[in-house]
């Protein structure tokens, strides 16, 4: 078995030197961006950032299910992206599903509306 090359690990400063390049106006601050909840990302994460962090070394599938009930999660599984929505009446929410259900029956061919519930299992 061969060894493996060493290498030497960069420096923050050496990162944002290199990334400072194709940063806008060359500021790596303006990388950041933010979610539509408004959490700010940044373009990048180091062990700093985690330090004192609860539950940062856990596992999925094994207690306290910080990250998912299932050691695998959904690397097997295609992701499906769900849109719940909800009228003032069942009467209007009832007649906004009957009619979408129609437009999908009759469009094989794109997707639709997928009816679904809580507990309903892909």
């Amino acid at each position: 078995m061969s060894k493996a090359p060493e290498v030497s690990i960069p420096s923050i400063d050496a990162w944002t030197k290199a990334a400072a390049k194709s940063a806008p106006g060359g500021d790596v601050s303006k990388l950041d961006w933010v979610t539509p909840e408004g959490l700010t990302v940044k373009p990048l994460y180091t062990r700093a950032d985690v330090e004192g962090l609860p539950y940062a070394d856990t596992l999925p599938g094994f207690a306290p299910f910080i990250r998912g009930p299932q050691a695998t999660m959904y690397a097997v599984r295609p992701w499906t992206i769900r849109q719940y929505a909800g009228f003032s009446t069942a009467e209007a929410s009832n007649a906004f599903y009957r009619k979408s259900s129609n437009w999908r029956r009759n469009a094989r061919k794109r997707q639709g509306l997928r009816e679904s519930s809580d507990s309903e299992e892909d």
